[in-house]
């Protein structure tokens, strides 16, 4: 049995899935719930239809600080 297969529901991507497509979905069904315009993290928009330069991935300053990171942000 393939794992957290649901009746009803596409256990894998397409074969003809694009790195970019699963990369996409991953952070759409994972992140975005907390990264997103309502949620915790709202600096950062991870729902699959926002566009790339509306993501707020680069040039953004971390919410959290820089953990060590010089130049973070």
């Amino acid at each position: 049995m393939t794992p957290y297969a649901i009746p009803g529901q596409v256990a894998a991507p397409p074969a003809t899935a694009t790195l970019q497509d699963k990369v996409l979905s991953y952070m759409h069904a994972n992140c975005s719930y907390c990264h997103r315009p309502d949620g915790t993290f709202y600096n950062m928009d991870l729902r699959h239809d926002t566009a790339l330069t509306k993501r707020g991935l680069c040039f953004v300053m971390p919410m959290k600080g820089d953990l060590g990171v010089t130049g973070a942000g």
